[in-house]
């Protein structure tokens, strides 16, 4: 156990070396972010503002991409935002910090998405359906995982600076819907 108090923690994200821990926790009023040594330790505020601030997902190079005011920010080990990369307001980083994968309607279609990190460029859709729960990327950025129609899917995909996916197949079955 690596916390034991009264206050609310939740967002977990594991940092990629696996040392880390990143959550939200309202210890001191609106959710901040803070770190936790899986070793223990003192938990440590690594990002605060006056808003409600949960992590996002880790980067490979040990950023964290934090939700914040209605949007996402970059933000580097020492807890400054990283102001030359640009995020929407949603969306998980793609371990390589190329792409960011959502859900969304595009031209009146639901699926799941991806459009480059931080930039311009054109979004390109790995799957098409109702996606109910935010989509997790394997460590490795090889698979997009997602939620859609009481189904678990996974894509196969390649990052890097150029994006490409296999079909979306059904790794399981659930028998009822969840949500992020």
């Amino acid at each position: 156990r690596l916390t034991n108090d009264e206050w609310t923690e939740a967002g977990t994200k594991w940092s990629p070396e696996g040392k880390t821990i990143a959550y939200g926790s309202d210890r001191d009023g609106p959710p901040d972010v803070y770190l936790q040594d899986v070793n223990g330790g003192a938990p440590q505020k690594f990002f605060a503002t006056d808003a409600v601030d949960y992590p996002q997902s880790w980067l490979a190079d040990g950023r964290l991409v934090v939700r914040t005011a209605g949007r996402l920010v970059v933000v580097r080990r020492d807890g400054t935002i990283d102001e030359t990369v640009k995020v929407r307001s949603r969306g998980v980083a793609s371990p390589d910090a190329l792409w960011l994968a959502l859900p969304s309607i595009e031209s009146g279609e639901d699926g799941l998405y991806v459009e480059p990190l931080g930039g311009d460029g054109l979004r390109r859709r790995v799957a098409v359906g109702t996606v109910s729960a935010e989509p997790v990327w394997s460590r490795d950025g090889k698979w997009l995982y997602f939620a859609s129609n009481r189904r678990i899917m996974q894509a196969a995909v390649r990052s890097g600076p150029s994006f490409a996916s296999e079909p979306a197949t059904v790794v399981f079955t659930l028998d009822r819907d969840i949500a992020s």
